[in-house]
């Protein structure tokens, strides 16, 4: 054999061994998607060279019995502050200010759950902002609630309306106290119709006994209720009766006058 056909002999066998890499492999490997665009031994060793220096800077979960240990060592690798003081509150874009005593309990449980400092700020500001929003939406539904007390209050107390609120709140104060006004105000009943009205009607009594008692008269406005039972009581008067409907019976022009102001304080 020459050596030109030697050279060329080697050159093939060089190139099949080259091309044939897997031939010395397991049907089943060898047949394998991970491997198909592999050329050669080389490029399979750059691959898993690649492949170790990727995994190399990732961090294994570790299952969910292991011990606190490695647990613990895991939040560490993430980021995770050695300990709770570790933890700073972001200033910014907290729109209601967290209580010292919540605060602290955040961080620890924070901690325990391995929140890095990111996420406890994160955590933070999203506590700050429900805590926010909630508190505008209470607000909102007390404003909305005083308004359609108002409303009913002054429907039902007419003219009185001023005279009544002054004497619940008097009432309120001089039977209830600061405290009881206190509680009223938290549980939203200081604005109920139904606990004003019955407030009203307290100091009005405690004020009319008063007057009494100490030999003189006190007029209050009538509500439109109050002013409509009037009427009623007026017109079963016979007496008054005919001084209101016939013309010329005395007192025609004072009965007249005073169901003017009845009817205005029952209709407005």
């Amino acid at each position: 054999m020459s050596e030109e056909q030697n050279i060329e002999q080697t050159d093939s066998i060089l190139s099949d061994t080259s091309a044939d890499w897997r031939s010395g492999l397991p049907q089943e490997i060898a047949d394998h998607s991970a491997i198909k665009d592999i050329k050669s031994v080389e490029d399979l060793a750059k691959s898993t060279i690649n492949a170790q220096q990727m995994l190399g800077g990732r961090v294994a979960i570790p299952s969910s019995d292991a011990p606190k240990e490695e647990w613990d060592s895991f939040y560490g690798k993430i980021g995770r502050p050695e300990e709770i003081g570790g933890y700073e509150t972001p200033q910014e874009n907290m729109p209601q200010e967290l209580t010292p005593e919540f605060d602290q309990a955040l961080k620890v449980e924070a901690h325990r759950l391995g929140l890095t400092k990111g996420q406890y700020a994160g955590l933070a500001r999203y506590m700050s902002q429900t805590a926010h929003a909630t508190a505008e939406g209470q607000n909102n539904m007390a404003s909305e609630r005083k308004a359609e007390s108002e409303k009913i209050l002054r429907e039902r107390f007419g003219a009185a309306y001023d005279q009544n609120i002054g004497l619940a709140r008097s009432a309120l104060q001089r039977f209830g106290g600061e405290e009881l006004a206190k509680a009223l105000a938290a549980s939203g009943y200081d604005n109920d119709p139904a606990m004003v009205e019955a407030f009203a009607r307290i100091g009005r009594a405690v004020s009319e006994d008063e007057v009494i008692g100490g030999g003189g008269r006190q007029s209050f406005v009538m509500a439109p209720d109050e002013a409509k039972r009037e009427i009623d009581n007026l017109m079963t008067d016979p007496e008054f009766r005919a001084a209101y409907t016939q013309g010329h019976a005395p007192g025609h022009k004072a009965a007249v006058e005073k169901m003017q102001k009845l009817y205005q304080l029952a209709h407005g």
